[in-house]
């Protein structure tokens, strides 16, 4: 008996014993996670205050109270009860269908995800992978926008990298709620854009029930001032030139601000972005050659396959590449913004609120989409590679001299800055920048001609750096090749050169030429 008792006092000890570990455990885990917690929440507010960041409040409000919305929004209510009545099914049913659809499409934004997480890996993926420009006086222009507008940012859309590009470069001005599709809903990627805020949209899907909640959640995070990114043209481009727009998320949001009484409030803010080398290019040229209009989800999955293959490589190589001197980037990825344009300066908001269906807004949103593009195509950046691949598919033949390149390239560059096109230069452009810093500053007290002449010779400077960079560049990917003082076009990857090519191509055409540009002033 008395045995049995020690034994049972044993095991009593023991158990109290892991008990104890275990609520020691926890204690100093909530000790050290809460400490972590509380710092690197003072250093966001902090990072906010000091670069004086516009943050949507709305984005803190708890996913169950968003739902909550939705759920008791008359038009989602009624398209509850028709999806029950249509598919036969208990109305309790296709409640859960709805939740199913909210949890899916809703965020759960976080700041120490966004402004710590999201930008520590944003800053290592892309200072490891390019060179990083940007257009710093047309940022600044975000700054003149008043603090309670509505801010849209629409942008062209080469890469599914893009999300992270705009999101990093606006990182200091602003955190953006991206419209991100169906391909990067798997584990981890769903729950890391989800904190970012982003919201998931399933293309091509039809349901009833599935958009009534989309453009409610749309319209609801747009009537609370969520600032949003938009790739207007819905998809990658295939070849490298503009896709036709697409009109559905600027229809809900447009529907819904319209009709606000701040209507002037709403600023849509065009973005183009354009690289020297974009990692899925490959698989993007192979579609197009294939004459594939649309991505498939398997499509979509590819590219993100490559993508998350390729980029951990890519830093791996390019650590070893740092720590023996030898880095080797690929090349720029460049972001200019355009001038905001208001809403009302657009259309008439009194006179589109008015339109109940999508049948009759159909007109007024295709020419808004329209000259939204319009203004994103005047501003996506000219980078090396671009410029030279263009200039290589304007020879007739596989071969040109390094001297007639240059000449060639001279006069595209002459051409692409009286079309206000901008090569966004980085620091291996130092002296030219400086160059110019100085000619700018002394060219009212200089003969013009004497300012043209240097302008010239400026030019020329950009046009060897750029050259060199961009053949760096082909010749590691093995699509052009170097003879001497010969550049030599691999007819294999021709494809690739026109691709890129086609970046910039808009530029040198007629009508991009001709087109008369688009009056910022608002609506009589």
């Amino acid at each position: 008996m008395g045995k049995a008792i020690s034994i049972t006092f044993s095991l009593i000890q023991w158990i109290a014993f892991f008990l104890g570990i275990i609520i020691v455990y926890e204690l100093l885990r909530w000790a050290v996670v809460s400490f972590f917690k509380r710092r690197f929440l003072r250093s966001v507010t902090s990072f906010l205050r000091k670069n004086e960041v516009r943050f949507d409040q709305y984005k803190l409000t708890n996913k169950l109270i968003i739902k909550d919305q939705l759920l008791h929004d008359r038009d989602v209510s009624n398209q509850i009860l028709e999806e029950a009545r249509q598919k036969n099914i208990p109305y309790e049913e296709a409640r859960e269908i709805a939740e199913e659809y909210i949890d899916e499409i809703v965020p759960t934004f976080n700041l120490l995800s966004y402004y710590k997480f999201g930008y520590s890996i944003a800053n290592i993926l892309l200072k490891f992978l390019y060179k990083v420009v940007i257009d710093e006086q047309g940022r600044d222009q975000i700054h003149q926008i008043p603090d309670d507008s509505l801010v849209v940012y629409v942008m062209n859309h080469r890469s599914n990298i893009d999300y992270i590009v705009v999101g990093y470069m606006l990182l200091e001005n602003i955190s953006v709620s991206y419209a991100v599709g169906e391909w990067a809903r798997v584990f981890p990627l769903e729950l890391i854009f989800k904190s970012f805020g982003a919201y998931f949209i399933r293309r091509n899907y039809r349901d009833p029930l599935y958009h009534t909640i989309l453009q409610k959640y749309v319209q609801l995070i747009s009537r609370n001032k969520v600032t949003q990114g938009i790739f207007l043209e819905g998809g990658l481009s295939r070849d490298g030139t503009f896709r036709p727009p697409k009109t559905g998320l600027l229809d809900y949001i447009l529907a819904e601000t319209a009709n606000a009484q701040d209507a002037e409030n709403v600023y849509f803010v065009p973005v183009g972005i354009n690289y020297d080398w974009i990692l899925e290019d490959k698989t993007l040229i192979s579609e197009w050659k294939e004459g594939k209009q649309t991505m498939t989800l398997s499509d979509h999955f590819l590219s993100l396959i490559t993508i998350l293959i390729k980029s951990p490589y890519l830093l791996v190589v390019n650590s070893f590449r740092v720590l023996t001197g030898r880095l080797k980037e690929h090349g720029y990825v460049s972001v200019q913004f355009g001038e905001p344009v208001s809403l009302d300066s657009l259309i008439s908001p009194s006179e589109f609120g008015k339109k109940d269906s999508y049948h009759e807004r159909r007109d007024d949103l295709k020419r808004v989409a329209g000259l939204l593009q319009h203004r994103i195509r005047n501003i996506v950046p000219v980078t090396p590679v671009a410029l030279l691949s263009y200039t290589l598919t304007q020879v007739s033949g596989t071969s040109i001299s390094k001297t007639e390149c240059q000449r060639l390239m001279h006069e595209h560059l002459e051409t692409l800055e009286e079309q206000g096109a901008q090569l966004l230069m980085g620091k291996d452009y130092a002296n030219q920048i400086i160059s110019r810093k100085h000619l700018e500053s002394e060219k009212w007290f200089r003969k013009r001609d004497l300012v043209e002449f240097e302008k010239d010779l400026i030019r020329g400077d950009v046009v060897d750096k750029t050259l060199q960079l961009a053949v760096e560049l082909l010749v590691r990917r093995s699509i052009i090749k170097i003879n001497k003082e010969q550049i030599l076009i691999v007819p294999e990857k021709q494809a690739y050169m026109e691709y890129y090519a086609n970046t910039i191509r808009h530029y040198f055409e007629e009508e991009a030429k001709n087109i008369t540009p688009i009056s910022t002033e608002k609506n009589g």
